[in-house]
């Protein structure tokens, strides 16, 4: 029988509609749908989201660690060695639980509740919080509210755009579509960024700015005086005085200072003061940041904090076991890193739909359903729940996420009120004040619902006054080394390292490389593609490079996927308290050379 389910792309957070279409799953395949973020469109990973139903990395059976390596196990044997193991951290400060983002809303509140019920309170963070969570923690200061987007729809609607990346198109491809047709209309277009990027060529406006000057720019763009400030400021500030509907594109993974975050929150708020209105376009760069902070992370307070972020959780020492759900810790440190943790921990346990770095050093391993398997909502940062349909029954011997907790639950005699996905949504309305007014047949139905307000807090505007790293400047014959986020991290995603998902794109971006600006490949006879050396005081690199137009002469960028490299040439992150943002030094000194410099490179 023909499937046609109604569902989002997964890969990251535009959450843009598409049907999953097809006899079964190896024959499923994603057509846009004119509903949720896309509008009809999808980019070269959307289109290929259906060969995730028949990934090569999809989990068949529970796992269970044995003579230091993981091999198939029967449910039963699984569950009982995790459930003894859990019972045996009831303590406070025993156990953590981390969770990815592409959990549904309601995966996530259930395992919420597992844990206050059945495992002593055990802290629960996002991994995302570690890249995104800085940037969140500051504009809620600034805003005094949990900050909500709007719709990417709403993007041609603006007459003045800013954004605060110019890498907009390999980041967030849907909104970068958006605005080239608001730029077709002729909407002026301001890019605030230290690389223009391939964004900086449809703008009227580029503010150049040096790293680590975010927070200095947005301040001066909201007025305020800078001394020596780059002469593009003056004339973005004239269009933002003359702008009726501005709009900003902020993206949250970009900006890892909370002051940064805050400034611009400022500049939003002076706006709106200003000109009545003014649009803020969260960009997220996983599915479902906003639903899982609502529902595990915030439960309905914006100025709860969580008592052990994920930064902490991943020092070896400080936990006795973690529970890791849909995440794979391999994307956020070098693997060395990862075992050495693994090493420390009395218990890692995984509930996953892929193999990963983390499952293959995981003491008990348990298959879930993932993609186009289970049925529920995602939350966008604009405020709108969405809801996935189910295409398949789970394959192999995979499970419903809420089936295993439920199965936790009464293993561990604490069992849980609902007994199944509907009861569980009638909990979380009652436990969320945010998502009490939601209609649930009515989602079904129509696809999307508006999630409620939340209630006043008493969220302070002032941060710390803690900064990130020092900037080094380079000297002559020397490059500024950049850690930013790239368009190509999709490509360590373990749900795409499988043949038939993007196999061509995934070979040439899984090996270690830079971004060098084509003018300084000339003036020093390098080559891309070739290998070249990176030397800071942190350490010697081999890497490939590339180049594109766009970059800034001086520059050399490495991606922040490439987590060994990143710790190598850029040291161990600073790390912003309470939420446990990351944030590397805005630029480290680095020498680049055909050959490795000093008997200690590293390849």
């Amino acid at each position: 029988m023909q499937v046609r389910a109604a569902t989002l792309c997964p890969f990251c957070g535009c959450q843009c509609g598409m049907y999953l279409v097809g006899e079964d799953r190896l024959t499923a395949a994603a057509v846009p749908a004119q509903r949720a973020g896309g509008a009809g469109r999808l980019c070269l990973r959307g289109w290929q989201a259906g060969a995730l139903l028949h990934s090569s990395r999809l989990l068949d059976s529970p796992l269970q660690s044995s003579d230091g390596s993981v091999s198939p196990t029967e449910w039963d044997k699984a569950l009982t060695a995790l459930t003894e193991s859990l019972s045996q951290m009831s303590e406070p400060g025993a156990l953590g639980v981390l969770l990815s983002s592409s959990l549904t809303n309601e995966e996530a509140f259930a395992l919420k509740q597992l844990t206050e019920q059945a495992l002593a309170g055990a802290p629960v963070d996002g991994l995302f919080s570690l890249h995104e969570g800085a940037a969140l923690l500051g504009l809620r200061g600034a805003l005094g509210e949990v900050p909500q987007g709007e719709p990417l729809s709403q993007i041609p609607e603006c007459d003045l755009l800013i954004s605060f990346t110019g890498d907009l198109p390999g980041l967030y491809p849907q909104a970068a579509a958006y605005v080239l047709e608001a730029v077709d209309q002729d909407v002026p277009l301001i890019v605030v960024d230290s690389i223009p990027g391939t964004l900086g060529e449809l703008a009227e406006e580029v503010v150049m700015i040096e790293p680590g000057d975010l927070a200095t720019a947005s301040r001066a763009l909201a007025g305020e005086p800078w001394e020596g400030a780059p002469g593009a400021v003056a004339a973005a500030r004239e269009k933002l005085q003359a702008s009726k509907c501005p709009g900003l594109l902020i993206p949250l993974a970009q900006i890892c200072s909370p002051q940064a975050a805050a400034a611009i929150g400022d500049l939003v708020s002076s706006l709106r003061s200003a000109a009545g209105e003014a649009h803020m376009f969260l960009l997220q760069g996983e599915s479902n940041i906003t639903g899982v902070s609502d529902v595990a992370l915030r439960r309905g307070s914006v100025s709860e904090v969580q008592p052990l972020p994920a930064a902490e959780m991943l020092v070896p020492g400080k936990l006795r076991g973690l529970l890791v759900v849909g995440a794979d810790l391999g994307t956020a440190m070098p693997q060395r890193l990862l075992a050495e943790l693994a090493d420390s921990l009395e218990l890692l346990a995984v509930i996953d739909s892929y193999q990963t770095a983390t499952t293959d050093l995981a003491d008990v391993v348990l298959p879930m359903a993932g993609f186009g398997e289970r049925a529920g909502t995602v939350t966008g940062c604009d405020g709108l729940l969405r809801w996935t349909e189910q295409a398949f029954e789970p394959g192999g011997q995979r499970r419903p996420l809420i089936d295993i907790i439920l199965e936790l639950g009464r293993r561990l005699d604490a069992p849980l009120k609902w007994q199944n996905l509907q009861e569980l949504q009638g909990e979380l309305s009652r436990e969320v004040p945010a998502y009490g007014p939601i209609d649930w047949d009515s989602l079904q139905r129509e696809g999307m619902w508006p999630r409620g307000a939340y209630p006043a807090n008493d969220v302070p505007r002032s941060l710390s006054t803690e900064t990130g790293p020092a900037i080094s400047p380079p000297q002559e014959g020397q490059f500024a080394l950049l850690v930013r986020p790239d368009g190509q991290g999709w490509a360590l995603d373990a749900r795409t390292q499988a043949r038939g998902i993007l196999a061509r794109e995934y070979r040439q971006s899984r090996e270690p490389y830079v971004w060098i600006a084509p003018e300084d490949l000339r003036e020093n006879d390098w080559r891309a593609g070739a290998s070249l050396w990176v030397t800071t005081e942190h350490g010697t690199q081999s890497l490939s490079v590339r180049t594109r137009e766009g970059l800034r002469r001086g520059y050399v960028i490495l991606p922040r996927q490439f987590a060994e490299q990143v710790r190598n040439l850029a040291g161990p992150p600073h790390v912003h308290e309470p939420v446990g943002g990351w944030e590397w030094p805005p630029t480290v000194v680095a020498t680049i050379s055909s050959t490795p410099q000093g008997a200690e490179a590293d390849e």
